[in-house]
């Protein structure tokens, strides 16, 4: 079937649009599948029929979401196909007609049940997108590098051990997400992706980075957090010039090369949750000091650098939390910043009286974010107090040198990272703390820097087990208890542990979170019975929540059809019955309904 030249329509057809909470319409009930798995009624012939139409005149064809098990073999007759997607079906085997859609330049397969990829896709040498993140994949075809064209490659949240050694012919490749993988090593010919801009392997099992990583001379981003046994980084990482943002939190790392740190365009480091006694002497001269032997002293009595002036590099943020750092280091830090106004050094508590302990009073400037680490890990745990988070100056508050505690608020806000595995909300919630009107409030960030949903470990667990959500419930009980008022926001990852936590809280604002994730597009590669212990333990907490539940989606389809399973539950009494009224409702200027239940969960749709 060709395209004509007929006026191109709505390249999705009609739209089915839904309220929310009517998401079980489109369901053979909910026991229609097995717990984890995909339950969806099919897309009937008439509109799969419809959409065939458009997309011959288009181009384009849109099949996500629409309870398919297998790919339509009507979909190959379309050759000259550019744009097609099949993201958050049930499709366990892609065939191999796809090789007769040599056009393609989208390829959107997010969200399906696949364990393995045809060796027909690497014919096409059009595919300039390839997103497969969300699925199940294990191996790749070994001629993935046949893919000359391919510019945008994401495998989030699969079961990878390995890459192909091909992967490096991919030179045209600008973005690589590997996050959520079970990666133990990389290829060296990962070198060979001289374009590549943004690489994200967050969340594996990595136990080296090779040293032909230094070559990516294009790179700007790259994530290596949660990988517990990285251990090291080569020196050959100081190469990459254009590199601006990089992590390696919670890596295990016992040192860092100082060529890392003296990058010229390196604006954010994450390296806390380490092993780092100290850091490279070199680095932080050429960091934080002038390169004047006649205005410093050394570091190699322990002394503190003299007239630091950051200088050499564009370093703004630089976060250390939660590693044994040693005396003289900490104090050059401290210095270092109290002489440049204009970066940001993360410090915890315990550093801080560890330097005072050893090295005297050591006056803290505004500039370091000054923390306490809950617990000592997987995943962050950083409470920042209200004075720290509303720039109250260093000497109207207490100090690490003064020996006194900051004064604890009356409310904790717990904020959740997304699967990018890093922090998120400090900005906004600096800004609601300067509001005059508003009342004290410390912070919580929490980070899962493993991806696999605050849920625990994905890799050999099977279920989910008790064990792996109390590394995250333990602390957070912990935390909690003492405080008047517990609020939990997050956003995707984050608003699915929002709500997952939402038993321990007296409001929870979450936003487009994923609470059923056989039928989401972005989700870990955990097997049925662990998505369905997640699913399960989501209701729960619901339930037990004794405050208010809101959950905020924007107008994305998929979003909307998550938050309204969510709503779905509470209407059918899924989170069980409480005390007071429960209140479920979706959608711009919806009615509330009341139900025998407690909490008040409402789902608000923003456009």
């Amino acid at each position: 079937m060709q395209r004509g030249n007929a006026a191109s329509p709505n390249i999705l057809g009609p739209q089915r649009r839904r309220d929310p909470p009517n998401l079980h319409q489109r369901c053979n009930g909910v026991g229609a599948a097995a717990p984890g798995q995909v339950a969806w009624e099919p897309i009937t012939p008439k509109q799969l029929a419809l959409k065939l139409g458009v997309a011959a005149s288009t181009g384009k064809l849109d099949l996500s979401g629409c309870g398919l098990r297998h790919v339509p073999p009507e979909v190959f007759d379309i050759t000259d196909l550019e744009e097609l997607s099949l993201a958050g079906n049930g499709i366990e085997e892609l065939p191999e007609g796809i090789a007769s859609l040599p056009c393609l330049t989208k390829l959107q397969l997010a969200g399906n049940e696949l364990r393995r990829l045809p060796t027909a896709l690497t014919t096409l040498q059009d595919l300039r997108g390839l997103w497969l993140h969300g699925n199940a994949l294990e191996t790749l075809p070994e001629d993935l590098g046949a893919l000359e064209a391919l510019e945008l490659l994401s495998l989030a949240g699969n079961a990878l051990r390995m890459l192909p050694w091909s992967v490096g012919d991919l030179h045209a490749l600008r973005e690589l997400n590997l996050a959520g993988n079970a990666l133990t090593a990389l290829p060296g010919s990962i070198g060979g992706l001289r374009g590549l801009q943004t690489l994200s392997l967050l969340g594996n099992r990595l136990e080296a980075v090779p040293e032909t990583l230094g070559a990516l001379g294009a790179l700007r981003e790259l994530w290596l957090q949660g990988n517990p046994g990285l251990g090291a980084l080569p020196e050959e990482l100081g190469s990459l010039t254009a590199l601006t943002h990089a992590s390696a939190a919670d890596c295990g790392l016992a040192r860092v090369p100082g060529s890392l740190l003296a990058l010229p365009r390196l604006r954010t480091l994450s390296l806390y949750g380490n092993r780092l006694a100290t850091l490279p002497a070199e680095a932080l001269q050429q960091v934080y000091y002038e390169d004047d032997e006649e205005s410093m002293t050394t570091m190699a009595d322990g002394g503190c650098l003299a007239h630091p002036v950051f200088c050499g590099t564009s370093l703004r943020r630089l976060w250390l939390e939660g590693n044994p750092l040693d005396a003289g280091t900490l104090a050059s830090l401290i210095a270092g910043a109290s002489m440049s106004q204009d970066v940001t050094v993360g410090l915890d508590e315990s550093q801080l009286q560890h330097a005072a302990a050893s090295v005297g009073a050591v006056p803290i400037p505004a500039n370091v974010q000054r923390s306490e680490i809950l617990a000592p890990g997987p995943g962050l745990f950083k409470l920042v107090r209200w004075a720290g988070l509303a720039g109250i100056p260093a000497a109207a508050r207490p100090s690490a040198t003064q020996g006194a505690p900051l004064a604890a608020a009356e409310t904790l806000l717990v904020a959740f990272g997304s699967a990018p595995g890093v922090p998120n909300w400090a900005g906004a919630l600096k800004k609601v703390a300067a509001r005059p009107e508003v009342a004290p409030f410390d912070v919580l960030f929490v980070v899962d820097a493993a991806r696999a949903w605050y849920h625990g470990e994905l890799f050999g667990m099977g279920t989910g087990g008790d064990a792996g959500i109390e590394e995250y419930a333990g602390p957070l009980r912990q935390a909690a208890s003492c405080y008047h008022r517990v609020v939990l926001l997050g956003d995707s990852m984050g608003g699915t542990a929002a709500l997952l936590f939402a038993g321990q809280a007296t409001k929870v604002v979450a936003f487009c979170p994923q609470v059923d994730l056989a039928r989401s597009a972005i989700r870990p590669a955990g097997p049925a019975p662990w998505r369905a212990a997640l699913q399960r333990r989501v209701e729960e907490s619901v339930a037990a929540c004794r405050g208010v539940v809101d959950v905020h989606v924007g107008t994305w389809e998929h979003d909307q059809e998550q938050v309204g399973r969510l709503a779905g539950w509470v209407e059918a009494g899924r989170c069980g019955p409480g005390p007071r009224g429960r209140t479920a409702r979706a959608g711009p200027g919806a009615a509330p309904r009341p139900t025998p239940y407690s909490t008040t969960v409402t789902c608000l749709t923003t456009p």
